[in-house]
C-alpha cells in the first residue's frame, strides 16, 4: 500500500503531467460559472455572455471486458494512379515535411474530392512553430501549400470549409495579438490566398482548439482562456460572422482548469462541446459535455467520470439527436489510459459506453458518423500495432458493437490526430509519423476505402 503522502505526490505528478499534455496537445477545461468578459482584448468591440445552469452526472465505475485485437499489417501499394478516374477505388498513404517536426492536426474534405490539411511546422518557420496548410487533390498530390506565422510559436489545430471553396483555420498565436497567446483565426480562398485574419484574447494565454461553421454563414471557435495570473483556465466560445467579426462570446469554468477540445453544430444551430473539467484539488478531471443554444446559452451540462483522469477529445451529433463522445479514461493515478466511448441521448443521458485498450496508453482522437449511421473511431494506441505508437481504427454499429478494426503504422511513433469521411464512402486519417518521411516528425496522411483498407 502507498502511504497518503506518497500517493498525494504521485497524484500531483500525474496532475502536472496531464496539465502539460493538455497544453501541448489539445487545450481545454470547463465547469459551471460564467466569467466576466470585460478584460478581453479583441479585434472588434462586440461583447457577449450567457447564463450557465449546471447539472452533475457521474457514471458508476464499470469494468467492460478489454478486447485484445489481432494485428492487421498495413496493406496496399500506396500508388495514386488508381485515383485519376473518380469511379475507381482510391487509396493512398503519403507524408509531407522537412527535417524537423511537422504535425498535422485538422482536415476537411473539399468539393473536388481533395482535402485541406492544417497543422504546424518547425522545418520552415522561425524560432518556433508556424502554421502550415496544404491542399491535396484526390490522388494525394500537393496542389498548394501556405505557411503563416511570425518569430514566435504560432499553431493551428482546426479547419472548416467555407461556401466559396475556401477554409477557415483556427489556433493560437504568440507573434500577434494582445497577450502571451491569443485566439488566431484566418480565412483563406480556394487558392490559399489570405482573405482576413483575426486575433482575440486577454493579456494572458488564450488558445483556440476547434472551429465549426454555423447555418447562418458564420463560425464558432472554441478553446481555453486565462484572464489572470493564477494559472486557472476556463473554456471560451466565440461566435463570428462570415467576416470574422465577433458577434458574441461565452466563457465557462470553475476554480480549476476547464476547457473545450471539440464542438459540433446541429442543423438548427444549437451547439455541443466536449472537453474536460477539473474536479478540484488533486481529484483529477472528468469528461465535460455542454449543450448550448445557438446564442451560446447553457441548455445542460454533463460531467462524466469513471476514473481519476478522464477527458473528451471529440464529439459528433448522431442523426437521432444524440451525441457520440470519445476520449480517454484512467481509473486511478497508477494505471495507463484507455480509449473511452460514450453514447448520449439528446438530454445528455448515457445510453451506453465502451472501453478499448491494452497494457499501455490508448486515447481516442476522433469520431465520425457514417451515412448508414455507424461509427468510425480513431485511436492513438501504444498497446497494439507494430511500433511504439500506431493508429487504431474501430468500426462500430449504432449500439456500440465492434464490426471490425484496423491498425496502421510502422516500427516507431505514428500518431493519428484527426479523421474525415471521403466522398466515395471511405475516410482519411491524418497525424504525424517518425517511421516514414524525411524529418523528425512528418505530416502523415492515409486515404482508406470503406473497409479501412489501403
Amino acid at each position: 500500500m502507498y502511504s497518503n503522502s506518497v500517493r498525494s505526490k504521485v497524484i500531483l505528478a500525474r496532475v502536472v503531467f496531464v496539465s502539460v499534455l493538455i497544453l501541448l496537445i489539445y487545450q481545454a477545461p470547463v465547469s459551471g460559472e460564467l466569467r466576466n468578459n470585460n478584460d478581453l482584448k479583441t479585434t472588434d468591440d462586440s461583447q457577449g455572455s450567457s447564463n450557465v445552469q449546471t447539472a452533475k452526472l457521474r457514471l458508476a465505475v464499470v469494468h467492460p471486458s478489454f478486447r485484445a485485437p489481432k494485428f492487421n499489417p498495413l496493406q496496399g501499394d500506396n500508388k495514386s494512379s488508381m485515383c485519376m478516374n473518380h469511379k475507381d477505388r482510391c487509396t493512398w498513404e503519403n507524408t509531407f515535411g522537412g527535417t524537423l517536426a511537422d504535425k498535422a492536426y485538422g482536415i476537411v474534405p473539399m468539393s473536388d474530392d481533395g482535402v485541406v490539411v492544417v497543422g504546424n511546422t518547425r522545418s520552415n518557420g522561425g524560432f518556433g512553430n508556424n502554421a502550415w496548410i496544404i491542399r491535396l487533390n484526390r490522388a494525394g498530390d500537393l496542389v498548394w501549400e501556405r505557411e503563416f506565422g511570425g518569430l514566435n510559436n504560432d499553431q493551428v489545430y482546426g479547419v472548416v470549409k467555407t461556401e466559396d471553396g475556401g477554409v477557415v483555420v483556427a489556433g493560437h498565436t504568440r507573434s500577434k495579438g494582445a497577450g502571451k497567446s491569443d485566439f488566431w483565426i484566418f480565412r483563406l480562398g480556394h487558392q490559399g490566398n489570405l482573405i482576413w485574419e483575426r486575433t482575440f484574447g486577454t493579456l494572458h494565454n488564450d488558445r483556440a482548439r476547434t472551429v465549426a461553421a454555423t447555418p447562418d454563414g458564420g463560425f464558432l471557435v472554441a478553446g481555453t482562456t486565462q484572464t489572470n495570473d493564477e494559472q486557472e483556465i476556463d473554456a471560451w466560445l466565440l461566435k463570428l460572422d462570415g467576416e470574422g467579426r465577433r458577434i458574441w462570446d461565452s466563457t465557462f469554468g470553475g476554480t480549476g482548469n476547464d476547457g473545450i477540445y471539440h464542438l459540433a453544430v446541429n442543423p438548427d444551430g444549437s451547439i455541443a462541446t466536449a472537453g474536460y473539467t477539473a474536479l478540484g484539488g488533486l481529484a483529477g478531471y472528468d469528461v465535460w459535455v455542454l449543450r448550448l443554444s445557438k446564442q451560446g446559452k447553457m441548455v445542460w451540462e454533463r460531467k462524466l467520470g469513471r476514473g481519476v483522469f478522464d477527458a473528451a477529445t471529440a464529439i459528433a451529433a448522431t442523426p437521432e439527436g444524440g451525441f457520440l463522445v470519445v476520449g480517454v479514461t484512467s481509473e486511478d493515478a497508477f494505471q495507463k489510459d484507455d480509449a473511452w466511448l460514450l453514447k448520449l441521448n439528446g438530454a445528455g443521458e448515457v445510453l451506453w459506453e465502451r472501453i478499448f485498450g491494452g497494457a499501455k496508453p490508448d486515447t481516442a482522437r476522433s469520431v465520425l458518423i457514417t451515412p448508414n449511421n455507424s461509427y468510425l473511431v480513431t485511436i492513438s494506441t501504444s498497446s497494439y500495432g507494430a511500433g511504439s505508437a500506431d493508429a487504431w481504427l474501430l468500426h462500430l454499429g449504432k449500439d456500440g458493437t465492434l464490426k471490425w478494426d484496423r491498425f496502421y503504422g510502422g516500427k516507431l511513433w505514428d500518431r493519428p490526430t484527426s479523421a474525415a469521411l471521403s466522398t466515395d464512402g471511405g475516410l482519411y486519417i491524418i497525424g504525424y509519423t517518425t517511421t516514414k518521411g524525411m524529418g523528425h516528425e512528418d505530416y502523415w496522411l492515409l486515404r482508406l476505402d470503406a473497409n479501412g483498407l489501403l
